[in-house]
């Protein structure tokens, strides 16, 4: 798909052990799916994705995502009716750029759920005008992302 009304339709994605899932973008009717993914979270991931294991106001961040608005964008991942994962895109003051944020869940890593998201969500952020997409992640998942190639970029704030 090229043009940017195609990119907002539902697609397929292949996943490493061949399944195949479906992306689309999320709308108010998914938020309870969206709060049950974010609690059904280990603390861990939980802290790595909010820096806090017990963040407050995920249930009113985890709707507000499903919510259509300019300068964002969620996508969710999913098979057979259950979500699999959310990526989304917040636009930045700052021309071109967005602050992105991917989450999977648990028993779903490590199959290309999040690769797909990320490459879905970067065809739709450039379609709409985006050239640069920043995540804020903390230190310890950053050795992982290198070793699967990822760039990665430090940029400490004072």
């Amino acid at each position: 798909m090229t043009s940017r009304q195609g990119l907002n339709q539902p697609c397929t994605a292949e996943l490493v052990d061949g399944s195949v899932i479906s992306l689309r973008q999320l709308k108010p009717a998914d938020a309870d799916d969206i709060v049950q993914l974010y609690e059904s979270m280990t603390d861990e991931e939980r802290y790595f994705r909010f820096f806090a294991m017990h963040p407050a106001g995920l249930d009113g961040w985890a709707r507000s995502i499903a919510e259509p608005r300019d300068g964002q964008y969620s996508l969710g991942a999913f098979t057979a009716g259950r979500l699999l994962g959310v990526a989304n895109y917040m636009v930045f003051p700052k021309p071109g750029t967005a602050e992105v944020a991917v989450v999977v869940a648990h028993a779903e890593h490590l199959r290309g759920v999040g690769t797909a998201l990320l490459r879905r969500l970067g065809q739709i952020a450039k379609a709409n005008g985006l050239h640069r997409l920043v995540a804020a992640v903390l230190w310890e998942p950053l050795d992982a992302s290198r070793a699967r190639g990822c760039r990665v970029a430090m940029h400490a704030k004072a």
